[in-house]
C-alpha cells in the first residue's frame, strides 16, 4: 500500500510536472515613480526563462497633470545576458509616443522605429534601449556595461552612445 502510494505520489508530480508553461518565473521587482518628490506612477518587471532565453516583461505607468502615460516593453537576452531583441510600445512621456522593436543577429540588427524599418550593421557592443524609461532597460544596461568589464562607450540601438 506504501509503495502505491508513493507511486501514484510520483505520477501526480510528473503530471503537474509536464502541464505547467515552457515558462519558468525567475524574478520580479517594482519601482515607483516620482515626479517633484511626489509619487506619480509604478514600474513593474517580470522575468522569466525558457529554454534559451531570459525575458523582462516590463509595465510602467505614470500619471503627468491627469494624463496616462503607460508603456510595455519586453527585453529579451541569451543565457549570457547579450541582447536579443526589444519590444517597445507605449508613451514615454504626455505628448511622446514610442512604437519600436529591435531584433538582433550576429552581425546586424532589423530595426524598426515607428513606420520606419531598416537593418543596421553592428559595432563591438551593442544594447537596445529607447530613452530614460522604462528603469529596468537602464538596470539592465548596468549589468551589461559590467559585464563586458566597464567598456568607456557602448552603443545604442536604434541609435547613440553611452
Amino acid at each position: 500500500m506504501k509503495k502505491l502510494i508513493i507511486t501514484l505520489s510520483l505520477l501526480f508530480n510528473i503530471y503537474i510536472l509536464r502541464s505547467q508553461p515552457d515558462k519558468i518565473y525567475a524574478d520580479s521587482g517594482s519601482f515607483l515613480l516620482h515626479k517633484f518628490e511626489q509619487n506619480i506612477g509604478k514600474e513593474k518587471f517580470l522575468i522569466s526563462r525558457d529554454d534559451s532565453d531570459i525575458i523582462y516583461e516590463i509595465d510602467f505607468e505614470f500619471v503627468d497633470r491627469g494624463t496616462h502615460v503607460p508603456l510595455k516593453a519586453a527585453l529579451t537576452l541569451n543565457y549570457s545576458n547579450e541582447p536579443r531583441s526589444l519590444i517597445i510600445k507605449g508613451k514615454t512621456s504626455r505628448f511622446s509616443a514610442i512604437d519600436d522593436s529591435i531584433v538582433i543577429h550576429q552581425k546586424t540588427a532589423d530595426i524598426r522605429v515607428n513606420d520606419s524599418t531598416y537593418t543596421q550593421t553592428l559595432k563591438d557592443i551593442n544594447f537596445p534601449i529607447a530613452g530614460y524609461s522604462p528603469g529596468t532597460l537602464q538596470m539592465v544596461l548596468l549589468q551589461y556595461w559590467k559585464k563586458h568589464n566597464r567598456p568607456k562607450n557602448i552603443h545604442l540601438l536604434p541609435s547613440g552612445i553611452v
